[in-house]
C-alpha cells in the first residue's frame, strides 16, 4: 500500500491503538474484566473493519488472500473475547441440559458468518453482527410485531440483545460495554458484544418467530476458519 492509501486509515488506526492500550491497562489492573474484554472487542472489531476495507481495495491476489486469513483469524480472537459462556443464550433440551452441536457442523469447526440466505435469495454481509442486524431488520419489515417477540424471546438475566433504549442492553455500568451498541434505525438498539455462537442461536429463535424452517427456508452463509483461501 502507498502512503496515500494509508492516510485515510490513520484515524481508525489511532483509535485501535488507544482501545488496545486501554484494554491492556484494564487487564493489568483487574485481569480479564468486563471493561478489559469490551476494550479488546472494540479494538479488534475496528481492526477487522480496516482489514475488510484494505482487502476490497487490494489488486494483488496473494496479498488479498493473506489479508483474508488475517481477518478470519481476528474473528476467532474476537469470539474468544466476547460474552462469557455463562452469559450466552444457550439451547437446552427438554430436561434443561445444554444440547451440544453435532461434531460435523461448521459450528464445531469454527466458521465466520458473512451473510444469510432467505428462501433462496442471498444477502451477503461483512461479518456476523452485521448479518444479525440485517436479519432483524428484514424480519421487522415482514412482521410489525417481530421486534417485541424477538426482544422477549432473547432477553437474558444479565443483558438484552435488543432494546428500545441503548442503556437497557447491558446490566452494567461499564463504559466499554455501553459503547458496544448499534442503532438499528427502526427505534431499536442491538447489543454488539455478542458471540458468533449466540448469533447462530438467536437467528434460530428469529426463524421460529417467523415460522421459517432454519436450514431450509433460512440459512446462514458461513466460511470455515479451517479452510484455506486460494
Amino acid at each position: 500500500m502507498t502512503p496515500e492509501s494509508i492516510e485515510p486509515l490513520r484515524p481508525r488506526l489511532e483509535a485501535i491503538r488507544k482501545l488496545l492500550e486501554a484494554a491492556n491497562d484494564a487487564y493489568s489492573n483487574d485481569g480479564m474484566s468486563d471493561e478489559a474484554r469490551g476494550y479488546y472487542v472494540s479494538g479488534l472489531n475496528l481492526m477487522q473493519d480496516v482489514l475488510e476495507d484494505v482487502v476490497d481495495k487490494q489488486d494483488d491476489t496473494d496479498k488479498a488472500n493473506l489479508l483474508k486469513r488475517a481477518r478470519t483469524g481476528l474473528q476467532t480472537t474476537i469470539d474468544r473475547f466476547r460474552t462469557k459462556p455463562s452469559e450466552e443464550i444457550q439451547e437446552c433440551t427438554d430436561d434443561g441440559t445444554t444440547d451440544p452441536p453435532p461434531p460435523d457442523t461448521p459450528k464445531s469447526r469454527g466458521a465466520r458468518i458473512n451473510g444469510y440466505i432467505l428462501k433462496g435469495v442471498r444477502f451477503p454481509c461483512k461479518n456476523a453482527i452485521r448479518t444479525l442486524a440485517e436479519v432483524i431488520l428484514e424480519f421487522d419489515r415482514l412482521d410489525r410485531n417481530f421486534m417485541y417477540k424477538f426482544a422477549s424471546e432473547t432477553e437474558g438475566t444479565k443483558r438484552r440483545l435488543v432494546s428500545r433504549n441503548p442503556s437497557g442492553l447491558y446490566d452494567t455500568s461499564s463504559p466499554s460495554l455501553q459503547r458496544q451498541v448499534r442503532d438499528l434505525g427502526n427505534g431499536w438498539w442491538l447489543a454488539t458484544n455478542t458471540s458468533t455462537k449466540t448469533i447462530r442461536q438467536v437467528t434460530k429463535i428469529a426463524c421460529e418467530i417467523m415460522e421459517l424452517d432454519f436450514g431450509v427456508d433460512f440459512q446462514l452463509i458461513e466460511e470455515s476458519t479451517d479452510s484455506r483461501l486460494s
